[in-house]
């Protein structure tokens, strides 16, 4: 699912880029 890709990819720029939780949200 896209929704699905898109919080994988989000959680890994989390760790690739170290961003706070907040900026995803």
């Amino acid at each position: 699912a896209v929704i699905n890709t898109f919080d994988g990819v989000a959680d890994y720029l989390i760790r690739y880029k170290r961003l706070p939780d907040n900026y995803i949200t």
